[in-house]
């Protein structure tokens, strides 16, 4: 009705998405990674002695030391959630090595080859995400050394097989 309004300490809603406000800041050693959980809303940081995990719901972060000593990371190194059993994992493409994370005995049930090779990973900027109908990750693309890569690789959890799938034009 072109009725004039008032306020009393508005919180807008188009500010928000123009100026970002820190929410929670997570320091680790070493190379990291970073994994979302869409469903439950935790934000994973993947460290070479820590797993840290923030809660956005919440605002509650919680620090895991490993039980199991020093993960190797590499600079290659991703993390992603399965979506289902709400497992968190880290992989290396150019290893094709994965490791689950238990957070009850605070250890990952793999490692990466150490010493790292000081070459950079064939994948940088690689795509990923996990297929809750088939249990797979599957990673998309990538590139290293000069040169982008169209392979699509699948790794299928319940059988623990990594494959080269066949990519289109």
């Amino acid at each position: 009705g072109k009725i004039a309004g008032v306020t009393k300490n508005p919180v807008w809603i188009e500010k928000l998405h123009e100026a970002w406000q820190p929410r929670k800041r997570m320091a680790t050693s070493g190379f990291a990674c970073s994994a979302l959980d869409p469903k439950r809303e935790i934000l994973y940081l993947v460290g070479e002695d820590s797993l840290h995990t923030y809660s956005v719901a919440s605002q509650v972060m919680v620090s895991y030391p490993y039980q199991s000593g020093r993960l190797h990371l590499a600079k290659g190194n991703q993390a992603f959630v399965d979506t289902v059993s709400g497992n968190l994992y880290t992989y290396n493409a150019d290893q094709q090595r994965i490791a689950r994370f238990d957070f009850t005995s605070r250890k990952w049930d793999n490692n990466f080859i150490f010493p790292i090779p000081e070459s950079s990973t064939e994948y940088w900027h690689s795509n990923k995400f996990f297929s809750s109908a088939d249990s797979s990750l599957y990673i998309f693309g990538g590139y290293g050394h000069l040169t982008y890569k169209n392979k699509v690789q699948r790794y299928h959890l319940p059988t623990r097989r990594w494959a080269t799938l066949p990519a289109g034009d």
